[in-house]
């Protein structure tokens, strides 16, 4: 009886609430709905004609914090590196190189490849140089480099293989490394070495830099001997290493612009949306750029991604550095959304535009032509498609 009483009151209620729901609004609140209307429009910048521009242009950025140092010639593009060795000896081994009791028998570099650009069977050498000043891997770049060197080419005996490359280090150099380790208030200072591509290399290969949780950074092996005593070998890291990268502006069509790491080439792209209320929710913002995969080129094992960051000052090339988003590459085209962005532009009405550059650019040299605002096939050109709300 008592679950007959509950099923009734239950069906009781329901009822209301459905004939309530299903009643006409009064005029009162017709008149309210209308003033709260909002219209969801779209503006597709193919469909829409919207202005834009694209321009390129060089920025240094130092590539001593990258993960790898790159060595070779390519394209528009040439690289060499600078490697300093931390030397840490025991005493009993300082107080021999001093006397001269111990001398280095030999000594070679080991640099583990982790990236190509061009083709992989392109021929490749350098030459190592004794440098002759001192270099900080967070400022140096190949627009300021200032690094002095001696002429002379202090390797040999160089192997070359996918997985491992290998030379001699001149003797009396590393000797003069291990003396400086064991007292540098008498010994002359030393700064490492400048490796250089020979003009034989027609590519350029990344090798495992010092970073955090690098495996196989460059190491150099002395073998040192004390004559009727012992005879040791010695294994010795980076404490400091960085990429010197030089060239010119990549040559491509006049309706491309060029986003390149490493040299390092940066790109600006700018869209009118003044036409857009203040008071608009911007729901989706959708670019959309297109690749000339003729005239890219792009390196081994390196993300096929560009990162977008928003311009704040176009003159010095200050953008804002709390939000970074990405372009995902999908064939000859990259994507990705920049509602946040469009936002920015629409609220505070200061639109300069955004800045382009390759993902993770000190570590490489990848090339991508993209077709520009000037492309004359308009469906190639920067595509931004809108979706947004904004009352009447």
């Amino acid at each position: 009886m008592n679950y007959r009483k509950l099923l009734f009151i239950f069906m009781g209620i329901y009822s209301f609430i459905f004939y309530s729901c299903n009643d006409n609004p009064t005029s009162a609140g017709l008149n309210l709905l209308k003033n709260d209307y909002i219209n969801v429009k779209q503006i597709d910048s193919y469909a829409d004609s919207l202005k834009q521009y694209s321009s390129e242009f060089k920025r240094s950025i130092p590539l001593g914090i990258a993960s790898t140092i790159l060595i070779g010639s390519n394209a528009n593009v040439q690289s060499s590196s600078l490697i300093q060795f931390s030397i840490v000896l025991d005493d009993s081994v300082k107080q021999d190189l001093l006397a001269g009791n111990v001398s280095v028998v030999s000594s070679n570099i080991l640099l583990y490849p982790v990236y190509t650009f061009g083709d992989t069977n392109a021929s490749m050498d350098f030459s190592a140089h004794k440098v002759l000043n001192s270099w900080n891997p967070n400022t140096i770049d190949g627009d300021n480099a200032n690094i002095s060197y001696d002429q002379t080419d202090l390797s040999s005996g160089k192997t070359f293989s996918d997985s491992l490359v290998t030379f001699n280090i001149d003797n009396s150099l590393v000797t003069s490394w291990l003396k400086y380790a064991s007292d540098t208030t008498t010994q002359p200072a030393v700064y490492g070495i400048y490796l250089m591509p020979n003009s034989s290399s027609k590519k350029i290969m990344g090798f495992q830099a010092l970073s955090i949780g690098a495996s196989n950074p460059s190491t150099l092996h002395v073998v040192l001997q004390k004559p009727g005593v012992y005879q040791d070998t010695l294994t010795f890291y980076p404490i400091q290493d960085a990429s010197v990268v030089t060239g010119n502006l990549p040559a491509l069509s006049s309706d491309e612009f060029a986003v390149q790491g490493g040299l390092t080439v940066n790109s600006k792209l700018w869209f009118d949306v003044s036409s857009i209320p203040k008071n608009t929710v911007i729901n989706r913002a959708l670019l959309t750029l297109t690749i000339d995969t003729a005239s890219s080129n792009i390196g081994t094992d390196m993300t096929n991604t560009l990162d977008v960051r928003l311009l704040q000052d176009t003159v010095n090339i200050a953008f804002d550095t709390t939000q970074i988003f990405t372009l995902t590459r999908s064939g000859n085209t990259f994507q990705g959304d920049l509602t946040h962005y469009v936002q920015s532009w629409i609220d505070t009405g200061n639109n300069l535009g955004i800045l382009l550059q390759v993902t993770n650019q000190a570590e490489n040299v990848d090339l991508f032509a993209i077709k520009g605002s000037n492309a004359a096939d308009r469906s190639v050109r920067p595509r931004l498609q809108l979706t947004f709300t904004s009352k009447n």
